[in-house]
């Protein structure tokens, strides 16, 4: 959530206005309502106690499919922002894949190489290119 988000909202007055607006940002920048509320509490529109008390109730929940991950481009089609997600849930940044892919399509690298840059053995590697599809 950037910094400026909150500039284009006003300050909540009541505590029933900050769920509100903890959820209008949420949805707005498709992220956590935790996210938002940190930023909130950043901006010192709430206390330490007020977020505190949101994250131990969490009145405001945003669904997983209703989030968009920064790693993962919007224009994507489903089946390959699926496998980027796969890769990403097993610590590996989109950029560095992307990266160490283009390595091996231009003959940059080994695939030795591509899998020792990714802490695997040769036939982890392999394994972890079959489980996200990526094509090398």
């Amino acid at each position: 959530l950037p910094e400026q988000a909150l500039s284009r909202y006003a300050r909540p007055k009541n505590i029933d206005e900050v769920a509100d607006r903890i959820n209008v940002i949420a949805r707005a920048y498709r992220v956590n309502a935790e996210t938002a509320a940190i930023r909130m509490k950043e901006a010192k529109w709430i206390s330490d106690k007020t977020l505190a008390s949101f994250q131990k109730v969490k009145p405001v929940v945003i669904r997983r499919h209703e989030k968009n991950d920064p790693d993962i481009p919007a224009n994507l089609p489903a089946p390959q922002a699926a496998r980027l997600e796969s890769a990403i849930r097993q610590g590996i940044s989109s950029y560095l894949l992307e990266l160490l892919r283009r390595g091996l399509t231009q003959d940059a690298i080994t695939f030795g190489r591509f899998a020792e840059m990714l802490d695997m053995t040769v036939d982890e590697a392999r394994d972890f290119v079959h489980s996200v599809g990526m094509a090398v």
